[in-house]
């Protein structure tokens, strides 16, 4: 695949190269299974190249290695929520930069442009328009436990990978890729004491740039050689810790840590943790920004909305956290949702089931508190607190399960359906005896489930997994 700018001197220098090419090697474009895309080119200018190559103009989307490949802009960004967005940039975007990033350390005006590319996309700001942000992107770079939302900033994260090819260089010294630099660019001078010159490829000069900085950073060869061994673990580097070394850490949140937990879903993290430092799009912060608004809250005409009066201290928001909290059988809270985070943490200190409900029902209750917000607001939606929770007060103080439609109150399956459940699928005596009595045979689990499938008619008929005829043999050859 080759690219060229849409004109006919550019088409033809390119053309001429090939040529040049097919001279030296003798390999030929086929014409025939060659084809030009165009993008943005008028029809005029399209079929002077047309003519000039003599190929046959393609037609989007089309597959380069397996890959389709279209010119349309992809438009269902606006569907993802912020911790879908965090989870593509992470793996995604930093992903195709890793290749590169390894190699040599990218020109700043090249990070620049990816780190807007990534921004317009995380705001939802393609079309150029700004958007009223209250967290910075500077900030959003950070780690967890510092308010930000993990995603690597890009330079330091560059410099810890050329970090990883120094590492190799002054520990391993081993590899062809080794041998070849130490002969041909310091044979009789250690690493440390290398300086860059024009004659070095961009990949070495990016070491010895890494280099100088931790030399200048440490103080010493000697500081330097300490900082390299704690790097690494178990015989390997760890570029998590070189990342952070590089990086400027900002001080820890002590409620952060509450919200990492594998009952908590990443999109209720996220929000709990801008509605804690205050850089949710409340009325507050949006008046702060000269906007005219009504300051009322709109889930309790009386008041007006702050990210205190949100979580918790609206008497619908409250509401809400008090249900949780009684399913849970815990005692009444206050009205703060970094006390209760703080709280859950002490409590959650105990190694208990209910502890991990607590901080996940925190965080599902400032989700959908400031989901319900926003229906309200954009969309005319309102939705009562029994029907949020599926709980419903009671005249006696306490709380039941809302009645749910009797329509959907039926099993998950029918009854003739239960016996492929994977609860109900046993062993029965009799194959249990059947693969006793042909134990002599040396059939394994797999070839007597097979073999009494081929008896009973079916693998429907069988009544047991193949899980469980290998565990049986397993248990009898014990």
């Amino acid at each position: 695949m080759i690219f060229t700018r849409g004109d006919v001197p550019s088409v033809t220098a390119m053309l001429k190269t090939l040529q040049n090419f097919s001279q030296w090697s003798g390999l030929h474009a086929n014409t025939e299974k060659t084809d030009v895309y165009f993008g943005g080119v008028s029809t005029k200018i399209k079929a002077q190249i047309l003519l000039v190559t003599g190929f046959s103009e393609g037609q989007f989307p089309f597959r380069y290695l397996g890959l389709p490949l279209n010119v349309a802009r992809n438009t269902t960004t606006k569907s993802f929520s912020y911790a879908g967005k965090v989870q593509l940039l992470n793996s995604v975007i930093f992903g195709l930069t890793n290749f590169w990033g390894a190699c040599v350390i990218l020109p700043k005006s090249i990070i620049k442009i990816i780190n807007k590319l990534c921004k317009d996309f995380f705001w939802n700001s393609e079309d150029g328009s700004r958007r009223m942000i209250f967290k910075s992107w500077k900030s959003i770079y950070t780690s967890w436990n510092e308010g930000g939302f993990d995603i690597r900033e890009l330079l330091s994260w560059n410099k810890a990978l050329v970090a990883k090819r120094l590492w190799l260089i002054i520990y391993k010294q081993t590899g062809l890729w080794f041998t070849w630099t130490q002969a041909y660019n310091f044979p009789t001078m250690v690493f440390w004491d290398l300086t860059s010159k024009d004659r070095h490829s961009e990949s070495l000069k990016s070491i010895i740039t890494v280099n100088n900085e931790i030399l200048q950073r440490t103080g010493s060869q000697h500081a330097a050689h300490q900082l390299l061994s704690s790097w690494t673990v178990h015989g390997k580097f760890n570029i998590d810790m070189a990342y952070n070394w590089f990086r400027t850490a900002q001080t820890h949140l002590p409620w952060a840590q509450a919200l990492k937990h594998q009952f908590i879903l990443p999109s209720h993290s996220l929000v709990t943790s801008l509605a804690v430092q205050q850089q949710l799009a409340t009325v507050d912060n949006l008046i702060g920004r000269g906007m005219i608004i009504p300051n009322r809250c709109i889930l309790y005409k009386q008041a007006t909305e702050t990210h205190d009066h949100l979580f918790f201290s609206c008497p619908f928001s409250h509401a809400i956290w008090t249900a949780l909290l009684h399913w849970l059988d815990i005692d009444g809270r206050g009205h703060d949702c970094t006390a209760e985070l703080l709280w859950s943490m002490h409590k959650s200190k105990r190694r208990h089931w209910k502890n991990g409900w607590l901080r996940s029902s925190i965080a599902a209750a400032c989700y959908y508190i400031w989901e319900e917000r926003n229906a309200r607001i954009f969309k005319g939606r309102e939705t009562e607190i029994e029907q949020i929770v599926y709980f419903k007060y009671q005249e006696n103080g306490t709380y039941i399960a809302t009645i749910f439609d009797e329509a959907h109150n039926h099993p998950l399956a029918s009854p003739e359906s239960t016996i492929f459940l994977k609860g109900n699928r046993k062993m029965t005596e009799v194959q249990k005896q059947f693969i006793t009595k042909v134990k002599v045979l040396k059939l394994g689990g797999v070839k007597a489930y097979r073999g009494w499938k081929e008896l009973c008619g079916g693998y429907d008929n069988i009544g047991a997994t193949e899980v469980n005829f290998k565990n049986f043999v397993r248990d009898i050859k014990t």
